[in-house]
């Protein structure tokens, strides 16, 4: 089983202005694209990959955004190195998440959930 980490947070904005930060993130941060679909709760689901680096052989990333409420949403944010045998990521994903996340929340309130 690969090695991974996740994390879940309550962001202060509407579900669309955290779609477009998301939209544009694969050029800001080095990430490569890979989907956008709708999900059955209104919010949207989106797939990224890290390429291989001397610390992995890269990492599947995917964020699941869900409205919560007139002016929240929910964002769950899961890395997972791409190889399945990789036991060890020397703390990649995590920085992966934590990465992801200060973009995504750069100027809204938030919080764990």
């Amino acid at each position: 089983m690969a090695a991974k980490f996740q994390k879940r947070v309550l962001i202060d904005a509407q579900l669309m202005p955290v779609v477009e930060r998301l939209r544009s993130m694969g050029p800001s941060l080095n990430y490569q694209f890979l989907s956008e679909q709708p999900s059955q709760d209104g919010g949207a689901v989106f797939r990224f990959a890290h390429k291989v680096s001397l610390t992995s052989w890269g990492e599947n990333i995917t964020i699941t955004l869900t409205p919560y409420g007139p002016a929240q949403c929910v964002a769950w944010v899961y890395s997972e190195c791409s190889l399945p045998t990789q036991l060890v990521d020397w703390g990649k994903n995590s920085k992966n998440v934590n990465e992801i996340l200060r973009f995504m929340t750069s100027g809204f309130g938030c919080r764990d959930f």
